[in-house]
Order: C-alpha cells, then sequence, then structure tokens
C-alpha cells in the first residue's frame, strides 16, 4: 500500500513513475500471498479516526468495484486505480538486485531489476527513487546508512518482544471424504510446542473460528532460532494438530491444501535520516514543524503478533510522522515509506501498520515530485520556509499532515458569505426511524455541545421496572476530545414506573465548552433507551466493551458504539439538549477543517425526498476569479472498512453525495452551469477548469448514496 500510494501521489503531482513489484499481484502484506490485516479494530481511541486523501480513496473504490469481496477482486481493483493512473507504468514481477551511485556516491542513478519469471533484465534510471518495500531492500543495495536489529543506541526499556523475531505463513485448510493421517517429514526440525504461547493462542482460536478456509499461523522464538521457510512453520503446525492436540478427532479427515510460500517477517533494516522517531515521540503525540502524514496506528506491547491486533494498545490520540526521517541522510534522492524509515526500533511495528505505511507514501510520492519540480532536495522541503507550502499542499488533496490542520488562505470561500436552503434542527430526530436498545445497566451517550450553557438533557427510556438512574456528565478529553475525561455533574432521576417515558436529566450549571461530551447513564436494574437509525454526526449510543465481545487492541475506550455487519451508521439517542443548539448550520462549509475534530464541522440539511435539491450559495461583494473547487463530502469517518476483503450488500456508504450540479452566478446576476455529477461514490472531488469571473457559486445536490438528507464538510474555491 505504500508503493501504491506513492505512485499515485507522485503520478497527480506531475512526476513520471515506474512501479516496480516483485510479486505478481498487488497490495503486498495484504495482498493475495499473504492477506494480513488490511486495518485492526480498536486501532485508536478516536472515534473518527479514517484516514482521507487517496487511502480512503482507495477503500471506498474497493467497495464499490470489489463486490464480490475476494483478493482477485481486490488485485483487480488496485490494477484498475494504477492504470487509470496516465503517468504510471507497472512492472510486476520484478525484484531489485543491483543500484548503481554517481560518482560522489551520494545519489542513486539507476537500479536494476530481475524478472525471476523470463530472465529479462531491466535498468530504472530516475530523479528520485523511493523504496517501499518494508525491509528497506532497496536503500540496502544503494548502500543506505542504516541500523539492523536492535538500536545500537542501546535504548533500556526496550520492550521483551523486539528481542524476538516473528514470522507470519498463510495456509488452507480443506476437508476430505475420508481420514487423511499425517507424519511430519524429517526435514521439519521445529516443534510446534516450542513457539511461544500467543501464537499458539492465536492458532487455536482460528481454528475454533472456522476450521477450513485460510488461517494465518506465526512463529514467535528467539532471533537465534528462526525458522528456514513458510512450508516448516505450517508442517510443524499441522503436525501438532494431527497427531498431539486436543483437535485430533475434529482434524481426522482436513488437509492442508495450500501454503503461501511467502514468509512474512517484521522487518529489521532501519535508515538513517536526518531525525530518529522514538517510541516517546509516538506515546507523548510529539508535534514536528515538519510533519507530513499523521498515524492512528496501535503499539506494539509485550508479545504481539504480526497477523493480530492480540496485545496491541491503542494510543489516546494519532502521531506525527515528520519528513525529516523519511529520506536517506546520505543518499539524497532516496526516499522511503514504512517499517523501514528512520526510526528506533521499537517504533517499527507501528510504521508497518498498513494505513500508516499508505500516509507515508502518500507524503513521500508527493515529496518526490516537488522535489523533481521545484529542483530541491528532501532536506531542503524539510525547512522552514518550504515545509509550509509541502503542508498546505498535502492538504490541498486530503491529506492530513498534522494534528493541527494548517490554514489556507487561498481558499476564496473563507470571504464568502454563505446561505442554505435548509439546515438540520434537533427535532429533525423525531424523523428517523427508532426503536428500544437493548436491555442494559450501564450506557454512554455522546453528544456535541457549542455553547457554554448546558441546562438538560431529555432521553426515552424504557424498564421492565421502577429505577434509580444515576446520569454522570463527562467532559471529553485527549485529543479533539474524543476520550470521556473529567466528571462536570451528577444527576440522579427517579422513573416511578415501568414501561415507555421520556427523561428529563437536569444539570446544574455545569462549566461545559465547546466539544464532545458524554453523558453515562447506570442503574441496578436494567433499562434500554430509544434509538435512532443513522443519526446525525456526533451523536452516538455507546455500550459496554463486554457487549461487543472485543478482542485485540487495549483501548482506553470502555464503551463502544454497536457492532454493525455492513456499513451502516451505528444508531443514537433520541436527545435533546437544552438549551437547543444548532450544530450543522451551513457556515461550517467555509471553514477549517474538513472532517470532525471536537465538533462535527458538518453541514446537514433537513430531511428531503429530494423532490426539489438541496443548495448552498456563495457570494461575494467583489467579484472573484476562480479555476478550480474542492468539495469534502461525509464518507462516515467512524465506520471502520473489514479486516479483510469480504462480500457486502452495499457498495457504497449512505452519507455521500451522489449527483450534484455547481453553478457560477456572473457579475451581472446571470446563472451559468459550470459542471454537473452522477453517480458519485467518492468523498473528496477536485474540479479544474478554464478561469472564470464570478459574483457567486451555487451547489445543488441532486441526490445522496441513501441518506435523506445532503452532508456536506468543506466547500472550496481557489483562483
Amino acid at each position: 500500500m505504500a508503493g501504491i500510494c506513492a505512485a499515485i501521489s507522485a503520478a497527480r503531482q506531475g512526476a513520471s513513475v515506474h512501479l516496480i513489484e516483485s510479486r505478481f499481484t498487488l497490495g503486498g502484506r495484504i495482498g493475495e500471498e499473504i492477506r494480513l490485516p488490511i486495518d485492526l479494530p480498536n486501532s485508536c481511541n478516536s472515534r473518527y479516526f479514517r484516514e482521507g486523501g487517496i487511502l480512503n480513496e482507495i477503500f471506498l473504490r474497493l467497495l464499490k468495484q470489489n463486490s464480490e469481496g475476494t483478493y482477485a477482486g481486490l488485485d483487480r481493483v488496485l490494477t484498475s486505480i494504477i492504470s487509470a493512473e496516465k503517468r504510471i507504468e507497472l512492472n510486476l514481477g520484478i525484484q531489485g538486485i543491483e543500484a548503481s551511485l554517481n560518482s560522489r556516491r551520494d545519489a542513486v542513478e539507476s537500479c536494476l531489476g530481475l524478472c525471476f519469471f523470463t530472465g529479462k533484465r531491466f535498468l530504472y534510471k530516475a530523479d528520485y527513487f523511493i523504496d517501499c518495500s518494508g525491509n528497506g531492500s532497496l536503500a540496502k543495495l544503494a548502500g543506505a546508512p542504516g541500523e539492523k536489529g536492535v538500536d545500537l543506541a542501546g535504548e533500556s526499556d526496550t520492550l521483551p518482544s523486539l528481542i524476538y523475531d516473528r514470522s507470519a505463513v498463510l495456509l488452507q485448510i480443506t476437508c476430505h471424504r475420508k481420514a487423511t493421517p499425517f507424519t511430519c517429514p524429517d526435514w521439519v526440525k521445529l516443534k510446534w510446542e516450542e513457539n511461544h504461547y500467543e501464537a499458539k493462542a492465536e492458532w487455536l482460536e482460528s481454528l475454533n473460528r472456522t476450521l477450513e478456509g485460510y488461517h494465518h499461523i506465526e512463529w514467535v522464538a528467539p532471533k537465534s532460532s528462526s525458522p528456514t521457510s513458510a512450508y516448516e512453520i505450517a508442517w510443524a503446525a499441522w503436525d501438532f494438530i494431527k497427531n498431539r492436540s486436543n483437535l485430533q478427532e475434529a482434524a481426522q479427515t482436513l488437509a492442508i491444501e495450500r501454503i503461501s510460500p511467502v514468509l512474512f517477517s517484521s522487518s529489521h533494516f532501519r535508515g538513517d535520516g536526518d531525525y530518529v522517531l522514538s517510541i516517546d515521540d509516538i506515546i507523548a503525540g510529539r508535534t514536528f514543524d515538519d510533519s507530513i502524514a499523521l498515524s492512528r496506528s496501535p503499539m506494539d506491547k509485550g508479545m504481539t503478533l504480526l497477523s493480530s491486533s492480540r496485545g496491541k494498545i491503542a494510543l489516546p490520540q494519532p502521531f506525527e510522522i515528520p519528513l525529516r526521517c523519511l529520506y536517506s541522510s546520505k543518499i539524497r534522492n532516496l526516499l522511503w515509506a514504512g517499517e523501514h524509515a528512520s526510526i528506533r526500533y521499537e517504533v517499527a511495528p507501528c510504521l508497518s501498520f498498513p494505513p500508516t505505511s499508505a500516509q507515508m507514501g502518500v507524503a513521500v510520492g508527493h515529496i518526490a515530485a516537488h522535489c523533481i519540480s521545484r529542483r530541491r532536495q528532501p532536506r531542503t522541503l524539510a525547512k522552514k520556509g518550504h515545509i509550509e507550502e509541502i503542508r498546505r499542499s498535502l492538504e490541498s488533496v486530503d491529506h492530513r499532515t498534522g494534528l493541527i490542520c494548517p490554514s489556507d488562505d487561498s481558499d476564496l470561500i473563507r470571504s464568502a458569505r454563505v446561505s442554505s436552503s435548509s439546515t438540520w434542527e434537533q427535532k429533525d430526530l423525531l424523523s428517523l426511524s427508532s426503536r428500544m436498545g437493548p436491555l442494559v445497566t450501564r450506557c454512554m451517550l455522546q453528544f456535541p455541545v457549542k455553547g457554554d450553557v448546558l441546562e438538560a438533557v431529555k432521553i426515552t427510556l424504557d424498564s421492565p421496572q421502577p429505577l434509580d438512574l444515576e446520569a454522570r456528565l463527562l467532559a471529553g478529553a485527549s485529543f479533539e476530545a474524543n476520550i470521556p475525561g473529567t466528571c462536570l455533574d451528577v444527576s440522579t432521576v427517579r422513573k416511578d414506573k415501568r414501561g415507555t417515558e421520556e427523561t428529563l436529566i437536569n444539570f446544574d450549571n455545569p462549566p461545559v465548552t465547546p466539544g464532545w461530551h458524554y453523558l453515562e447513564l447506570r442503574s441496578a436494574k436494567p433499562f434500554s433507551v430509544l434509538e435512532v437509525s443513522c443519526p446525525p454526526l456526533g451523536l452516538l449510543i455507546l455500550y459496554p466493551r463486554k457487549n461487543h465481545h472485543t478482542s485485540g487492541s487495549h483501548s482506553l475506550l470502555e464503551y463502544f458504539p454497536p457492532l454493525r455487519g455492513s456499513f451502516e451508521p451505528a444508531p443514537g439517542p433520541l436527545l435533546q439538549i437544552y438549551p437547543p443548539q444548532k450544530f450543522y448550520s451551513h457556515v461550517e462549509t467555509a471553514s477549517h477543517p474538513v472532517r470532525p475534530s471536537n465538533l462535527p464541522n458538518l453541514w446537514i440539511s433537513k430531511p428531503t425526498k429530494f423532490k426539489y435539491p438541496e443548495f448552498i450559495e456563495f457570494s461575494w461583494e467583489q467579484p472573484v476569479s476562480i479555476s478550480s473547487l474542492s468539495l469534502h463530502f461525509d464518507p462516515s469517518y467512524e465506520l471502520p472498512f473489514p479486516k479483510f476483503p469480504k462480500p457486502s450488500e452495499m457498495d457504497h456508504l449512505a452519507s455521500l453525495i451522489k449527483d450534484y450540479r455547481i453553478y457560477t452566478v456572473a457579475p451581472d446576476g446571470k446563472s451559468q452551469l459550470l459542471l454537473e455529477v452522477s453517480n458519485n461514490f467518492l468523498s473528496f472531488r477536485h474540479h479544474s477548469f478554464e478561469s472564470v469571473e464570478v459574483q457567486g457559486l451555487e451547489l445543488e445536490i441532486l441526490g445522496t448514496n441513501g441518506l435523506n438528507r445532503a452532508h456536506l464538510f468543506r466547500f472550496q474555491a481557489f483562483a
């Protein structure tokens, strides 16, 4: 994913790109031969965690175009995405075997590739080379300085897992009509019982979920006893299952149908850049002037696995990745994306997380193209006076560069007057379909507060018997107030009758500030909260962790939204805030940011069947010239994409605007159609055209991909 995103990013900035892949399928560790998770549950404590930009575009295209949910479909879609980029030439099945440097030994002049299938050799010459191999293979061929193994600096707090090698293997199990005895071959020296208990437990849990099908098995052992091949691990595990485990009887007719020859191991090489990213930087959420990517990767703790979220910890906030750790300190035209960047050893598992390496790829692809067009080196672009423009350029293509979004003064919409056809209000919740949630003794409601006064909250409860309800009002804490924090007020409500009734919870002038707030409800007796389907962004009902059977990443969150089998938004409570507040005004479309932060930052129209279009109008006192527009729709950032490709009933996200028109209003007041888009399923759209002088613009929304209302984060116009 790092290489794919780097290639797309560089090509869209005007560079000509050769994308070289040693395998015959795309996707690397998430592709057909390895099938590691694309994402992991609970990887971040932020509710609105998903990336924008190129990675989000890839996910949305996979959702739309891989309806069968297979790995063959994944490869097809990734190939189609690359093929659609006219400046990218895809080279499959080619392994880099040699790098040639210039006379000063400070730049790569060419890379020699070999196709092991045909025996042909290919020579690639380029201004810049990006190593997205995951193991630093190109960096090592070029003789770039770096480290292999535990940090030579000898950090005292090195995690226990880091003195172990971790290898993952993919195999397929099928069922036969008769018993299939198994005798382990003599050349298999491993004994499965000698594997680490976490790896053994994960293998048994995988078999417990389903005996047949694809499974990941891992070998975790001291570095001195690494396995020789994928087959050795697979047959050692199978010998245990068939001949010495409690599953012997259940496995009598089972056989291994296929073993992927790829032995996937954690990388050990890390390049030497101008900055070395440390685990303290990540945990503390340190900010950098030259940050060009934001990641939400979970962190390894103790003994963790490559194919599982077991043992991983969700950090309280995303972390920034500076440009200075993404290029070589010696080889001036070599950049990298992935776990072989300039980092401490314990950071490597974080940067191997596919969404993280993809975001790094977007950033370095962008940087490489700008280095060529501006005749600057990466080290120069990382400095003040240059990095600000790079960050704005990345943000303009919906790529998040840091914890704080830089302001773009070139956006003409910032100075425009904004009006809309309608705006969502609290009472519009009553138009949504509703049903009672599950019986619980505690739950938590999330909602936004925009002012500094909160007098009361009204909800609808159902209970089989009278009860006393304790309500704790909590302020949001940590990054973008995404975690329940300080208790602001406590209220007790008596429900005297069983059945359904509206319940008003009064507060004693709590010290609220704008941001997410949380209402925790507790009772000794069970109750239900009335849920509405597809609520507006930020209105959530959350249930205790144990209700979700969540496994894997340790999270600071104790409550989670109900799990859904499709990409339908989680339900929310039928909740009224007093005094009433407007969170979804059209003015949000003219201000930063372009996604949820500590508030929704979103315009929502009133419920409609789109018999007549919804619209937003922008106007200026004096005419302005525009030549491009950017639209940021709502891709439901809170919805996780699946860990692995799978069929889905939905091939789109309902919250996205499907059909729209944009009109210009000339200085003489005449309106003219500028462009029309149908069947859109992407969250970010950029339109360029010949410069035109306008006094106003109108976005006319004709329909969505499912919701009965229009959502828009941001509308931008540039000269």
